[in-house]
């Protein structure tokens, strides 16, 4: 059981925007999906469900070929939000067209949801705040049954009231039900909390793949600063994060005991550990080969 994505490539026009794509969602796990603006996230998301037709690559859903067996769609959830099909309907237009696409939706779940923030039926969903309206988009997904659920930025613009009634029933999906979300968001410190794994997405390719916890196992993130301003040599293992005056923050990908006695040995006027996020990922990555 898992969504499984094989060097899916996606053109548009004469513009090759994605290239050999290698992705997979297993059950019972969140996955983030990072990268810059216009790297492609969207367009992956779409071409996932085929509104772009991939030029390169396989698409398997339980282990069935999307183009072969185009049913097993409904198995993934997706809301195009420049799309929206509701956008100018009500919220129970919402759920009926949802009922027809999604076989085993809930609309026991989805009306729940909605009372619980006091959402009726016949209120059109363009008048809904921000907050609200993505509530009811991850309402339907959670309510669709689908066992993969794509995101595209869910929690952007969100007062942290919907943030955590969102954080809330993500998190419960994967737990009591083993669901798997593929969230693409900008917000990196939800992400670097809430996801078991991440894929940046750089240049319209994979740039990388990330268990955090994994990592910091390994890695190891320092604040350094020497008298005479200057980086003693080891130092240049590492990977500078920033650099304000003569304080460095330098991230070692494979810290070692001889690491840090050679720092030491610099006799630093200044070294004090600090903690990994994905964000110190994010920058390295953007960083590289600049």
């Amino acid at each position: 059981m898992s969504l499984v994505i094989k060097g899916l490539g996606t053109r548009i026009g004469q513009q090759q925007i994605l290239t050999d794509i290698n992705v997979d969602l297993h059950p019972g796990e969140i996955v983030g999906l990072i990268g810059r603006n216009g790297v492609g996230k969207t367009t992956f998301f779409k071409t996932i469900l085929h509104q772009y037709l991939p030029n390169s690559g396989e698409i398997q859903i339980d282990g069935t070929n999307v183009t072969q067996d185009p049913s097993v769609f409904p198995r993934v959830f997706y809301l195009d939000d420049q799309n929206l099909y509701f956008a100018h309907e009500s919220i129970r237009f919402a759920a009926q067209f949802a009922a027809m696409v999604y076989p085993d939706f809930d609309g026991d779940t989805f009306w729940r949801l909605m009372a619980a923030n006091k959402l009726l039926a016949r209120q059109p969903y363009r008048f809904l705040s921000r907050g609200l309206k993505a509530y009811v988009r991850v309402s339907l997904a959670v309510a669709s049954g689908s066992p993969y659920v794509l995101l595209d930025e869910p929690f952007e613009g969100l007062d942290i009231i919907v943030r955590e009634q969102i954080l809330q029933l993500i998190v419960q999906e994967v737990a009591d039900h083993q669901r798997s979300f593929l969230l693409a968001s900008h917000d990196l410190d939800e992400l670097d909390g809430l996801s078991d794994r991440v894929y940046m997405l750089k240049d319209g390719q994979i740039a990388g793949t990330y268990d955090l916890e994994s990592l910091r196992q390994h890695a190891q993130k320092l604040q350094l600063a020497f008298k005479a301003d200057q980086l003693p040599e080891i130092a240049h293992q590492g990977q500078v994060i920033s650099h304000r005056g003569r304080v460095y923050e330098i991230l070692f990908s494979n810290y070692s005991d001889a690491i840090d006695a050679a720092l030491r040995a610099g006799h630093p006027i200044l070294m004090e550990p600090m903690s990994l996020t994905l964000t110190d990922l994010f920058k390295m990555n953007q960083e590289d080969n600049q």
